[in-house]
């Protein structure tokens, strides 16, 4: 092992050299780990495979060697140090490290199934069966969050700030503004677009400073409440910067 020490420089102009930035010196141990040091080994996959021609719905298969210590160190992806068999029609392990499925036969619509991937770590006695779930269930909305569109900033999941009023004085502004902030997941972790097709019903509700969306102004707020067609809520407040 050995300890590695960072700085942080600033150019000083007087001396017209590079000088370090008081305390911030931060030091850490780097370990180098040889195979012999595992005393042994563990294998799973994280989450469930949707079949699929999309690799975007792989999951990582990932293997980690345990130390004398209880340390874990994850273990590359290449068959110098271990391999995976699959025997499952339709599914196999990608070169980078994943199961993906694309045509597994499920027998029926809707169905999750889990299926053995067996790992065999060389130079090692040890081998692992890490049970996988496929599914051929379609991707639907799961979780929605918010990010930053234009002039509105996200400030936490719970609140949108706008630039100014206009941005939301009309119910078809809100609403404009729901598919421009919103995000959403789907079962399997993965992004899906949110369109003119994504909600059911979007309503604003609890207008502080003013009586309607139309006379809102600076410091005013409404709480908004979007609900997917798939019965998902998202409910946040909206926050006007400026008249």
């Amino acid at each position: 092992s050995s300890t590695i020490t960072i700085k942080l420089q600033k150019y000083d102009t007087n001396s017209s050299k590079w000088v370090d930035v008081p305390n911030s010196s931060y030091s850490f141990t780097q370990r180098v780990v040889e195979q012999g040091d595992f005393t042994s080994y563990e294998a799973s996959v994280a989450g469930t495979v949707y079949d699929s021609a999309d690799d975007k719905y792989a999951k990582s298969l990932t293997v980690k060697g345990v130390l004398a210590d209880g340390t874990k160190v994850t273990v590359p992806v290449s068959e110098n140090y271990y391999t995976v068999t699959v025997n499952a029609q339709g599914v196999q392990h990608t070169a980078d490290g994943k199961i993906k499925s694309n045509g597994y036969t499920f027998g029926e619509a809707n169905k999750t199934v889990e299926i053995p991937v067996i790992v065999v770590v060389k130079g090692s006695s040890q081998l692992h069966t890490v049970t996988v779930k496929l599914s051929n269930i379609a991707p639907a909305i799961e979780t929605l969050g918010l990010k930053d569109s234009g002039d509105a900033k996200k400030q936490n999941d719970e609140l949108i700030t706008v630039a100014n009023a206009s941005l939301v004085n009309t119910q078809e502004k809100v609403e404009t503004l729901v598919k421009s902030v919103v995000t959403a997941k789907d079962q399997y972790g993965q992004d899906l677009t949110v369109d003119n097709n994504t909600f059911a019903g979007i309503f604003v509700t609890n207008i502080s400073g003013a009586s309607n969306l139309a006379g809102l102004g600076k410091g005013d707020t409404i709480t908004v409440t979007a609900i997917t067609k798939n019965n998902k809520p998202i409910q946040f407040k909206v926050l006007v910067l400026n008249d």
